[in-house]
């Protein structure tokens, strides 16, 4: 709330890790809250470092990583609400009232954000991409706009979501 004071609405941000025990509801609403402050929000995936108090926990599954990107995407980027999404009694996104199609076309949603460069601040992506994941597996934040065979991972990876 401070920065946003001292620097104005949606020039002040928060970066959020998720998969640290809190529900994907927990973390939507935690990016509705900011969001609603005037805060964007940029998304990490948790990712275990080795000798690390924490390296013994598990990074979120990724489909529960991707439903709370969407939903950071919706929230900041299309002033998404949170009726707009649907959760069960176990605070699991079941539902986006939006094509997440439209989402996997355009590959914004799936970037790293927080990173605005001058050419074109919308499609600046942070050129760390492991940063939430290992270089052996699929991207959390792609760091460049995903292209059509990723998009098709994408699709694959969200499936459940789209039927």
């Amino acid at each position: 709330e401070w920065s946003v004071e001292i620097f104005g609405r949606y020039m002040a941000g928060i970066h959020l890790i998720a998969g640290l025990g809190e529900t994907e509801k927990q973390a939507v609403e935690t990016i509705s809250r900011a969001h609603a402050i005037g805060a964007k929000t940029h998304l990490f995936s948790f990712c275990p470092e080795p000798r690390s108090v924490l390296e013994d926990i598990k990074p979120p599954l990724l489909i529960s990583y991707r439903k709370i990107q969407i939903a950071r995407y919706l929230i900041n980027e299309k002033n998404f609400g949170l009726s707009g999404i649907k959760f069960n009694s176990d605070g699991e996104i079941i539902h986006f009232d939006y094509d997440i199609s439209r989402l996997v076309d355009e590959g914004y949603a799936f970037m790293t954000s927080g990173c605005p460069c001058n050419d074109n601040a919308e499609i600046a992506a942070c050129n760390r991409p492991f940063a939430n994941e290992r270089p052996s597996e699929n991207f959390r934040n792609y760091p460049y706009i995903p292209e059509e065979e990723d998009k098709k991972i994408i699709e694959k990876q969200i499936s459940a979501l789209t039927k």
